[in-house]
């Protein structure tokens, strides 16, 4: 699960796709050790709630990491 307050660091404002920085975060989740290995993602819908992104930008982040 994603802990819950990060999905204030995706900027909404900026110019980088919602998609990429949310790639960005999940990876980062994952080489800070935030995930156990072989510990399952969110399931997309979980994640576009908790990040406040449409379920294609979940997936489109899930399919470049």
């Amino acid at each position: 699960m994603i802990p819950a307050g990060d999905e204030s660091t995706i900027d909404r404002a900026s110019p980088v796709p919602l998609y990429f920085q949310l790639a960005r975060l999940l990876s980062e989740e994952i080489v800070k050790g935030r995930r156990a290995p072989g510990e399952r993602l969110a399931s997309e819908p979980e994640i576009g709630t908790r990040f406040r992104v449409s379920r294609p930008t979940v997936r489109l982040a899930l399919q470049r990491l």
